[in-house]
């Protein structure tokens, strides 16, 4: 069983009518030897998000700080909470100045690790 097709499974919200598009990562990761396959590209809904879901991003939209562009190391607090909680795991304190860096994805991080 692909990833794509546990999740659709689990789903809480059973009223969707949701169908798996065929595409060749779906095809490629159906024909794996190794299952479940986890499809970390980015993904595409084939459904509407629940109600609550939608009400919460509207109302975000008339938060004003909410719609600004975050710093390019990611929001302090942010940077602070991961130090944090990271550095128990190790043993000693990170410094969220110099060693957490927020980025939007894979592809951003990896190229701020080898700037």
């Amino acid at each position: 069983m692909i990833w794509l097709q546990t999740v659709v499974s689990l789903t809480p919200f059973h009223d969707y009518n949701l169908t798996v598009t065929r595409t060749i990562v779906n095809e490629a990761a159906a024909a794996s030897p190794k299952q479940p396959i986890v499809n970390m590209g980015q993904g595409f809904f084939g459904y509407n998000p629940p109600k609550f879901i939608l009400d919460a991003a509207k109302a975000a939209l008339d938060t004003v700080d909410g719609n600004q562009y975050s710093p390019t190391k990611g929001r302090p607090r942010l940077r602070k909470a991961i130090a944090d909680a990271y550095s128990p795991l190790w043993g000693r304190k990170l410094n969220p100045e110099t060693e957490v860096t927020i980025t939007t994805g894979a592809n951003e991080g990896m190229t701020k690790l080898f700037d």
